[in-house]
């Protein structure tokens, strides 16, 4: 029934859809300072705020566009996985 269906999130526009996504790969947002005024002004980078230099990278024209871009693209590269989780440390 029509009724019963799930609304697609927009994780295009909507921070509480990709919000989990970004902390889930381990993604990083930044803006951008090219100096241009044309072309997307945000960046999303693979690996997390502490390894930008030589990982995977896409643009948007909004955070969110960038991370949607980079997510597809990483997808499409087979290189989509989610982040390590954290063990606790067993007692000795």
């Amino acid at each position: 029934s029509i009724d019963s269906y799930e609304p697609i999130p927009r994780y295009d526009i909507d921070w509480s859809a990709t919000g989990p996504l970004i902390e889930l790969y381990d993604l990083a947002v930044c803006p951008t300072y090219s100096g241009l005024l044309t072309g997307p002004a945000w960046a999303a980078f693979a690996g997390g705020r502490d390894e930008r230099e030589g990982t995977d990278f896409a643009r948007g024209e909004t955070p969110l566009l960038a991370v949607c871009n980079l997510i597809l693209a990483l997808a499409a590269a087979g290189k989509l996985c989610p982040a390590p989780t954290p063990t606790a440390s067993s007692p000795e």
